[in-house]
């Protein structure tokens, strides 16, 4: 692993095959809940980011892409552009997709995974009533607690607020908080630290409604979203696990064996 630039590394060899490794673990949990596969582009449309208010929630935090585009700061604003003015014929309705995204979080960038300025993330999104919503991200969450167990991980699931809320957005913060709209999964990296390498998100019809997205009753549907920090999650494992390939758990060991010798 090389550091080329604050919040922006180069990896190769084990560590990407963990990468690997965690994004086919994704990938295989959203076949079981019935994901639809999408594939989105690198850039997404300053105009959808300001229709979801998102520069005056996350000031600073968006990369210019140029010509009224930004690098997207996350995978679902695609989503929700992708599904405008759809009404869904079966729900929930679930999507997932993987794509590199791109937040300038300033003096947190470091030179390790910890804190990216360019990372990758596999996210799984989904759509229904307020209970589907809130049932499925529930159930998300108890699958990932199998995955960790599966990878030899610990960490623990608590109710968050996003950190670059500011301003006028305390009142925000406040109601997520309450309401419990937002949970992370932190896993220990080192004794007294730990990383947020997941999010489990109700956004109840804040996006839906502003992009026409509606139920069989043709009522706004409410959407949620599992994001996973991929370059995270590799990180926190070795952090958890060593950099002895040999002492990895048999499940993760194999893998990386097998796509290394390949």
């Amino acid at each position: 692993m090389s550091v080329c630039g604050p919040g922006l590394i180069r990896c190769a060899g084990p560590f990407v095959t963990l990468c690997c490794y965690f994004d086919a673990a994704f990938q295989a949990l959203a076949r079981r809940r019935g994901a639809r596969p999408h594939a989105y582009p690198g850039m997404v449309s300053r105009q959808l980011l300001e229709r979801f208010e998102y520069f005056s929630s996350f000031p600073g935090v968006a990369t210019s892409a140029g010509d009224g585009y930004v690098l997207p700061p996350a995978v679902c604003y695609h989503t929700y552009e992708f599904l405008a003015g759809r009404e869904l014929e079966a729900h929930p309705y679930r999507v997932t997709a993987v794509g590199r995204c791109s937040r300038f979080e300033g003096e947190r960038l470091t030179g390790s995974p910890e804190c990216l300025w360019s990372f990758t993330m596999r996210e799984l999104v989904f759509f229904g009533s307020d209970q589907e919503v809130a049932r499925e991200r529930k159930a998300l969450m108890r699958s990932i607690a199998g995955l960790l167990r599966t990878a030899g991980m610990t960490g623990t699931l608590a109710p968050a607020t996003d950190p670059f809320f500011l301003g006028e957005s305390r009142g925000k913060l406040l109601l997520q908080k309450l309401k419990e709209l937002k949970h992370e999964l932190r896993a220990p990296i080192r004794a007294g630290a730990d990383l947020a390498i997941a999010s489990f998100n109700h956004h109840e019809d804040f996006f839906t409604r502003r992009m026409n997205i509606r139920l069989a009753n043709g009522v706004p549907a409410n959407s949620g979203c599992a994001a996973f920090g991929i370059e995270r999650w590799s990180y926190a494992f070795v952090c958890q696990n060593g950099l002895e390939i040999d002492c990895w758990p048999d499940p993760v060991r194999r893998f990386v064996e097998r796509h290394e010798a390949g």
